[in-house]
């Protein structure tokens, strides 16, 4: 009932949508979007609007999109709202752009929770809607046929990394996660892996930190775990509880072979809060300027054309949280080139099924609405700075394990700029999962 009268109220007081890419050819297919461009998530909403305005203006500007059935050559209108980091307002602003606005096609907000809400409301009303910034397995589990995700999803988080680093001879992993939602996700996906790839997991403890853990809690647990002596130490959690525990290895003195963290290695401030202490860290990462992917949709665009653009034209660096959001106006150009009606949801919805291409962004398939085709790529810290590790068909330096024992101590005061934000914002789900340790930190749809 709540969410109707907002409704209600916001068809009649709302303004209209920004245009952001206006459109005055013959042929112009209308998309539109809400973000959050202020409150909490201001800075991850803007980065996806940045996304979705380069793509919109990077196709208009090579001549639009030829349709192979009717041959006609469409421009995109793309249109926009600000969300303001309301889940309230964010169902009402999708209804508007269905209801009053009348676009051709959805696309996604930042943020797993926020795209399960949109998911819904496109399903209701047959939209097709393309989630360019849902990495969380739990909006694909609604059973819709309607959604198609861009980025590769939490239960991936950590395969390429174990697989490489169980290459190398580790055998034993430490598993912890603090009590954020998406860390429980994300650990739940990672206790996959190490049950597949048959590591063994060490420690008995069933308990897990809290998100406002003290140093003196993280230092408690690094002192048993140190005891175990894991290959492999995985943390699941946030920036600042990764940084707590990295501090506190080195407070005990152990370096495990391997340190995953889930969310701290993608941070631009954590090469410069933790300076030498965050050599040879591993993590997942969604895209970065170094992949080099073919691209199918966009002929010669390459990571490296994509981050040059965006500098140029909104003068910052962009992460992937904009890569995953321009790669989400591609999946829609090719649905587009290739549907039989670019009129029809049902249409597009058959084409976005059938996807299966290469983008810069890496390579897109569907099954369930998930994307299955793009590996997740693990970064390690080297020398100060990021580079791919994993997969192999990526790499762009050796993954390095087990840690040496004489890490240098100079501070790395590095210009590096993340090209990963995590999609930490999932909200609660009510996901239960057992944690054989002392389990803590998390990470990881956007």
């Amino acid at each position: 009932m709540i969410r109707v009268v907002l409704i209600l109220i916001g068809l009649i007081v709302l303004n209209t949508a920004d245009v952001l890419v206006p459109c005055a050819e013959t042929h112009c297919f209308r998309v539109g979007f809400a973000s959050a461009w202020s409150g909490g998530l201001a800075e991850e909403g803007i980065m996806t609007k940045d996304g979705y305005t380069l793509w919109a203006q990077t196709i208009n500007a090579r001549g639009g999109i030829v349709n192979l059935i009717d041959t006609n050559t469409y421009h995109i209108e793309l249109i926009g709202y600000d969300d303001q980091t309301d889940t309230d307002l964010l169902f009402t602003l999708y209804t508007n752009l269905i209801e009053i606005d009348h676009v051709d096609f959805l696309l996604g907000p930042f943020g797993s929770t926020y795209s399960s809400i949109v998911s819904d409301v496109a399903n209701t009303s047959g939209y097709a809607v393309v989630l360019s910034n849902a990495a969380a397995d739990f909006v694909y589990e609604n059973g819709f046929d309607n959604i198609f995700g861009i980025p590769t999803t939490t239960s991936y988080y950590s395969e390429s990394a174990l697989e490489a680093l169980q290459s190398l001879g580790a055998q034993t992993v430490a598993l912890l996660h603090s009590d954020n939602a998406f860390a429980a996700v994300l650990a739940e996906g990672i206790l996959g892996w190490i049950d597949h790839l048959d590591f063994t997991l060490v420690g008995d403890v069933t308990s897990y930190f809290s998100s406002n853990v003290t140093q003196d809690v993280i230092d408690g647990i690094v002192d048993i775990l140190k005891g175990e002596d894991p290959d492999i130490l995985i943390c699941s959690s946030l920036l600042i509880e990764g940084e707590m525990m990295v501090q506190s290895l080195d407070n005990h003195q152990w370096k495990p072979k391997a340190l995953w963290l889930s969310s701290a290695v993608g941070s631009p401030d954590f090469i410069k809060d933790m300076g030498s202490l965050a050599e040879y860290v591993i993590g997942p990462v969604q895209w970065d300027q170094k992949l080099v992917y073919n691209d199918d949709v966009l002929t010669n665009y390459t990571s490296q054309t994509f981050y040059d653009s965006f500098i140029d034209e909104f003068e910052y660096v962009p992460s992937y949280i904009a890569a995953s959001a321009f790669a989400g106006g591609l999946v829609l150009q090719n649905a587009m080139i290739h549907t039989q009606d670019v009129s029809s949801q049902q249409e597009l919805i058959s084409a976005l099924k059938a996807t299966d291409i290469n983008t810069f962004y890496g390579p897109i398939k569907y099954k369930n609405g998930k994307n299955i085709a793009k590996p997740m790529v693990s970064v390690q810290i080297l020398e100060g700075t990021l580079e791919i590790v994993a997969p192999v068909e990526e790499k762009t330096k050796d993954l390095v394990y087990p840690i040496p024992g004489d890490t240098q101590t100079d501070s790395y005061t590095t210009d590096y700029q993340s090209t990963v934000t995590q999609d930490d914002n999932i909200g609660s789900h009510g996901c239960q999962l057992y944690v054989y340790i002392l389990a803590s930190l998390v990470f990881f749809a956007i």
